[in-house]
C-alpha cells in the first residue's frame, strides 16, 4: 500500500488527463472522439485512492487488536469532498434552468436533481434515457450518473472490506506509525473475483444490454476494483527504473490512444474500456514505486492546476455546455469554434470559483459554525442533511409549480409539452425496438407475426424507422405492418454495424425470416447518412435476389437542437428563420444520393425530405400546429401521422402492384 496515502503530484496530473478529454468531448471537439473514457480514468483513480485509505486504516488497527474502521470518519470525509461542490452546482443550475429552459425541462431537471442528491442518477438515467433520445444529451445533470456510481462504491466498499478483514482474525502486522501493514490474501482474492465477474458482465452487457451496462455499478465495478487491486498490493512493485518508465509510458499511450481513436459507436464499457483503465492502472502503479518521466510531466503546473480543479470542472462543464446551447442568448450566431472555446472557458472559470470558494474551505474545515468553532463531524453530517433536504424541497417546488409555466406564452407552453412526448407512442409496441432497457432482441410474436388475409409489410431500420410506424399503419389499414428496429441500426446487408444487437436483428431478418416468411413488401427507413449509399446498393441487390419488393424511405430533416425549443425561441425572438439555421446540412446530401442510387436500381424511393422541404424552408409544424419532431429528428405522434398522409398515395400504389398474400 506504499504511496496510496501520501500526496502524489502525478495523481493530480492524472486527474487532469481524465477531465480534460471529457470536457473536450462534450464541447464537441472532433479531435477527441473517445474523450468519454476520462470517466473510466476517474473510476480507476477513485478505486485506488479510496480503497487504499480504508485498507491502510484496517491494516494499522489489526496490529493493536481486531481490525476496525471509523465508518463515521470515512463518510464525513466523503461528505466534505463531494457534497458541498455538488450541492452548490445543483442549486445554481436550478436557478439557471428555471430561467432558460421550458417548463417540461424544468420538471425533468427537478427529478434528476433529486436523484443526484440521493446518489441514484445512474439508475434514473438507465430507466429514463433511451438509446435514440437526443434530449438525453441536453439534460443538465446527465453527467452526474458517474458520481452516483462512485458514491455507491463508497457506500458498499468500506463495509465489505471491514467484513472481509473480520471474517478471520487477521495476521496483518503494522510497523511504526507511517509504516504499512499486510493485507490478507482473501481480501485480494475477493477484489480480484469482483473485478473478473464485473468485467465479464460488462463485456456481455455492452453488447446485449447497453444502457444498463453503461450506467450501473455492477458493470463498472471492475474499473474501481482495478484501482483497488493496486491499492492492496496485489501487483508486485516495479523496483527497476526502466520497468517504471516503460510501464508509465505505455499507460499514457493507452489512455491517449483511447481518447483519439475510440468512438461512441463502439460497445462500451467492456473490452473497449480495457485500454484506458489498464493505462490508468499502469500510471498509478509505476508512480507508486518511484519517479518517472511521465510522472514529472504530470506534475507540471498546468497539469496540477487542472488536476486540482478536476472535480469542480467535471461538475460544471456539462451544465454550462447544455445551458449555453439552450439559451439562445449566447452563441446562436457565433462561429462554432468560438462557441466551443467560450463553453470551455466558462466551465474552467466556474470550476476555479467552485474550487476556491467551496471545495477548499469545506475540505480544509474552514467554514465556521455559529459558535465560532470549526464544523465538527456531527455538524458536518447535519449540514449535509440540511443541504439534501433543502434541495429536495426545491425539487418539489419545481415539480409542483409545473416548471413555472406563467413565464411563457400559452403557445410556447403547448409547444414545450412535446419535449416530453414518449418515443414509444409511435411504435407498434415497445418490444419492437431492440436495445431499449434490458431487451436485446425484438419480440417476434408481437412484432413480426404475419397475418392471413392481409398484405404483410415489414418496416425495417433504426429509430427513424420506428417513428414512422404509427403514421404508416394508419394510412395502409389493409396491411399488417410489422416492425423490426434497433437503435442506430441501418437496415443494410451485409451489416457494417459494430453493434451486436443490430447485427443480431439483421441476421435474423436477412438470413432467416425473409427467406422462410417473405413479406409482400419491405420498407427500409433510417437516419440515413451520405456514407450509407454504398451499403444500401448491396442491400438492394440482395432484395432482387430474394424476389421481395422493397421501398426506401428517405430521411426527415434534422436539427442540431430540439425542434420544440427552436420553435419557442423563434417565437420569443420574433425570428421565424431561426429553426432553418439549425438544420443539419448532411440530410439533403444523403437524400439526393439515395434518390440516385434507388433510381439506378429501379427501386421505389419516397423522399420525406422533399415532401417536407423546399429549397430554403422545411416544415416544422403539422397543419394542426403540433411540432413535427419532439427532438432534433424523431417525429411526434402528430408528425408521424402527417408524414404518413404525405406518403400514403405512394405506398398505396406500391402495395397494389405487390403480390397478394397467398398464405
Amino acid at each position: 500500500m506504499r504511496g496510496v496515502l501520501k500526496h502524489r503530484a502525478d495523481i493530480d496530473g492524472l486527474r487532469a488527463v481524465a477531465v480534460l478529454p471529457v470536457v473536450a468531448y462534450h464541447a464537441g471537439l472532433s479531435q477527441t472522439p473517445g474523450g468519454f473514457v476520462g470517466v473510466d480514468v476517474f473510476f480507476v483513480i477513485s478505486g485506488y485512492l479510496i480503497t487504499g485509505i480504508v485498507a491502510e486504516e484496517l491494516a494499522r488497527s489489526s496490529s493493536t487488536g481486531g481490525p476496525s474502521l471509523s465508518l463515521a470518519g470515512f463518510y464525513e470525509r466523503r461528505i466534505r469532498r463531494i457534497f458541498p461542490a455538488l450541492f452548490g452546482m445543483l442549486a445554481l443550475t436550478a436557478v439557471a434552468v428555471s430561467i432558460l429552459l421550458t417548463p417540461a425541462e424544468v420538471i425533468d431537471y427537478a427529478w434528476t436533481m433529486l436523484a443526484a442528491v440521493f446518489s441514484s442518477s445512474n439508475v434514473l438515467f438507465w430507466l429514463d434515457t433511451n438509446y435514440f433520445e437526443q434530449a438525453a444529451h441536453q439534460k443538465p445533470l446527465l453527467h452526474t450518473w458517474s458520481l452516483s456510481v462512485e458514491e455507491q462504491f463508497y457506500l458498499f466498499m468500506p463495509i465489505g472490506l471491514l467484513l472481509l478483514w473480520r471474517w478471520q482474525p487477521s495476521k496483518a502486522v503494522a510497523n511504526e506509525v507511517g509504516g504499512e501493514g499486510r493485507v490478507p490474501l482473501r481480501v485480494k482474492l475477493v477484489i480480484l473475483a469482483v473485478a473478473i465477474v464485473s468485467f465479464l458482465w460488462s463485456w456481455w452487457g455492452s453488447q446485449h444490454q447497453p444502457p444498463a451496462s453503461f450506467y450501473l455499478l455492477h458493470t463498472r465495478a471492475w474499473e474501481l476494483a482495478l484501482g483497488a487491486l493496486l491499492a492492496v498490493g496485489a501487483i508486485p512493485a516495479l523496483r527497476a527504473r526502466w520497468a517504471r518508465e516503460l510501464t508509465a509510458a505505455i499507460g499514457l499511450i493507452a489512455i491517449g490512444a483511447s481518447v483519439l481513436l475510440l468512438t461512441a459507436e463502439a460497445p462500451f464499457p467492456g473490452v473497449a474500456a480495457l485500454a484506458p483503465c489498464l493505462g490508468t492502472a499502469a500510471l498509478l502503479h509505476a508512480g507508486s514505486a518511484g519517479p518517472t518521466l511521465v510522472g514529472r510531466l504530470l506534475s507540471l503546473k498546468p497539469m496540477q492546476f487542472f488536476g486540482l480543479i478536476s472535480y469542480s470542472l467535471y461538475l460544471w462543464h456539462w451544465p454550462v455546455i447544455v445551458l449555453q446551447r439552450a439559451s439562445f442568448f449566447l452563441g446562436e450566431n457565433l462561429d462554432s469554434k468560438i462557441e466551443k472555446a467560450l463553453m470551455i472557458a466558462l466551465s474552467v472559470l466556474f470550476a476555479w470559483l467552485s474550487y476556491k470558494l467551496i471545495e477548499q474551505p469545506f475540505r480544509g474545515r474552514s467554514w465556521l459554525s455559529p459558535g465560532g468553532r470549526w464544523l465538527d463531524r456531527r455538524q458536518m453530517y447535519a449540514a449535509g442533511a440540511i443541504g439534501a433536504a433543502t434541495l429536495s424541497a426545491v425539487s418539489a417546488l419545481l415539480i409542483l409549480s409545473g416548471g413555472f409555466p406563467a413565464r411563457m406564452s400559452a403557445q410556447a407552453n403547448q409547444t414545450a409539452a412535446f419535449l416530453t412526448q414518449s418515443p414509444l407512442l409511435t411504435m407498434k409496441d415497445p418490444t419492437c425496438m431492440a436495445g431499449i432497457g434490458l431487451r436485446d432482441r425484438v419480440d417476434a410474436e408481437k412484432c413480426l407475426t404475419p397475418l392471413n388475409g392481409k398484405k404483410n409489410v415489414l418496416l425495417l431500420g433504426d429509430s427513424h424507422a420506428a417513428h414512422l410506424w404509427s403514421g404508416l399503419a394508419a394510412v395502409i389499414p389493409e396491411a399488417n405492418l410489422m416492425q423490426a428496429t434497433a437503435g442506430g441500426c441501418r437496415p443494410t446487408w451485409p451489416s457494417n454495424s459494430k453493434d451486436v444487437i443490430c447485427n443480431q436483428l439483421l441476421r435474423d431478418i436477412y438470413e432467416r425470416r425473409l427467406e422462410s416468411m417473405p413479406p409482400e413488401l419491405v420498407i427500409l427507413a433510417a437516419r440515413w447518412e451520405p456514407s450509407d449509399v454504398g451499403a444500401l446498393e448491396k442491400t438492394l441487390v440482395k432484395f432482387r435476389q430474394l424476389g421481395i419488393p422493397v421501398v426506401v424511405l428517405g430521411p426527415v430533416p434534422r436539427y442540431d437542437q430540439l425542434l420544440p425549443r427552436l420553435l419557442i425561441a423563434s417565437e420569443q425572438r420574433s425570428d421565424s428563420a431561426l429553426p432553418q439555421r439549425h438544420r443539419m446540412g448532411l440530410v439533403p446530401i444523403a437524400n439526393s444520393r439515395l434518390a440516385k442510387e434507388t433510381a439506378d436500381k429501379d427501386v421505389p424511393y419516397i423522399s420525406l425530405y422533399d415532401a417536407l422541404c423546399t429549397t430554403n424552408v422545411c416544415q416544422t409544424r403539422t397543419p394542426t400546429g403540433a411540432p413535427l419532431q419532439y427532438d432534433g429528428g424523431h417525429l411526434t405522434v402528430q408528425g408521424s401521422a402527417y408524414v404518413g398522409g404525405l406518403v400514403q398515395p405512394h405506398l398505396k400504389a406500391i402495395l397494389s402492384t405487390s403480390r397478394s398474400n397467398q398464405r
